[in-house]
């Protein structure tokens, strides 16, 4: 494996993003070799020997239609990548390759797309209890973090904050807290993610909002008296 011989990189194994938002990959890496005074840093899809997508901030090939931005310092081994404009064909595997220490590393980042707010719902509710319902959407980039609303507070409340997931990757979770009534039996409830685009001074494209909703319904059953 790569760190036998002193080499490896350091990004998370998944990271989620939405169409056409954002998309923040850390990473890190170690070497034997020493970085060189104008280091490149190359992203490769597929496998090692794939296509190159980018190369420091220009974008290429199936990342064309991306602003590519290496934020991070390759001289002390932070490669670091933020991207606008994901789409669903971008869900690949994707390698690194710093090209002054002639290496391309084993370990790789896959981007994946969620397109739809998630709603944890309980399937049946009982009329007169406290119900608590979560909707959530990634947040992969910490200055772009995403506005979640809903279409109906159903006279409850709702707070809004950043979580880390069991995979690592950051996400907005609304919470809405209400009480069930008969009144609320098959409703539909809908919550919406509107992401800002562009926000970070990084001479990114402009401004744009991009909005994804889910729907979540339910059962509310009658409490015995």
């Amino acid at each position: 494996m790569s760190k036998w011989f002193g080499y490896k990189l350091t990004v998370p194994q998944k990271v989620k993003a939405h169409r056409g938002s954002c998309l923040l990959i850390p990473c890190q890496f170690t070497s034997v070799r020493l970085v060189g005074s104008s280091p490149v840093g190359i992203w490769k899809v597929g496998s090692k020997t794939g296509k190159e997508v980018s190369r420091n901030n220009k974008s290429q090939n199936l990342w064309e239609n991306l602003n590519v931005y290496l934020v991070g310092d390759l001289k002390v081994k932070n490669c670091t990548t933020l991207l606008y404009g994901i789409q669903p064909n971008h869900a690949k595997k994707y390698y690194f390759r710093e090209e002054t220490i002639t290496y391309t590393f084993y370990e790789f980042v896959e981007i994946t797309i969620q397109d739809l707010p998630v709603i944890d719902t309980p399937a049946q509710m009982m009329e007169g209890t406290l119900v608590t319902l979560n909707c959530s959407a990634p947040a992969p980039c910490a200055d772009e973090n995403p506005s979640i609303r809903w279409d109906n507070l159903l006279n409850g409340t709702a707070n809004q904050s950043e979580t880390t997931r069991a995979d690592g990757n950051k996400a907005m979770v609304s919470i809405l807290t209400f009480t069930a009534t008969f009144l609320h039996n098959k409703k539909t409830l809908t919550c919406t993610a509107q992401y800002t685009v562009g926000s970070v001074n990084k001479t990114p494209p402009l401004s744009t909002m991009r909005t994804h909703s889910g729907v979540s319904r339910w059962t509310v059953s009658h409490r015995p008296s």
